[in-house]
């Protein structure tokens, strides 16, 4: 667990003999005291970083999915190549046939 202490006796007496009355000095101190402790990371505020086997974790699942991703690409790419080559045919086979009807 992280520990941050210091002597507050000593720093209010410090304050004090640098003209803070003692009511000051405490205040100052509280404070002080207050601020370090909210301001101190603690081992339960670090659970919610991420580790470096998740980033490592998170890479691997990226590139599986970028692999995925590949592989459903190019079957895609190969059925608009099929759908395209059926369209292209088509419209082929329907030019000579009008050419034909109409000399």
């Amino acid at each position: 667990m992280v520990s941050l202490t210091f002597d507050t006796h000593k720093v209010v007496k410090d304050l004090q003999d640098a003209g803070f009355d003692e009511a000051q000095a405490e205040a100052v101190v509280n404070a002080l005291g207050n601020a370090i402790d909210r301001d101190v990371v603690k081992p339960e505020d670090l659970k919610e970083f991420a580790t470096k086997a998740d980033i490592v974790g998170v890479r691997q699942e990226i590139a599986e999915l970028r692999a995925e991703m590949h592989t459903e690409l190019k079957a895609l790419e190969l059925r608009l190549t099929v759908r395209l080559t059926g369209v292209m045919i088509a419209t082929a086979g329907l030019t000579v046939a009008i050419l034909k009807l109409f000399p």
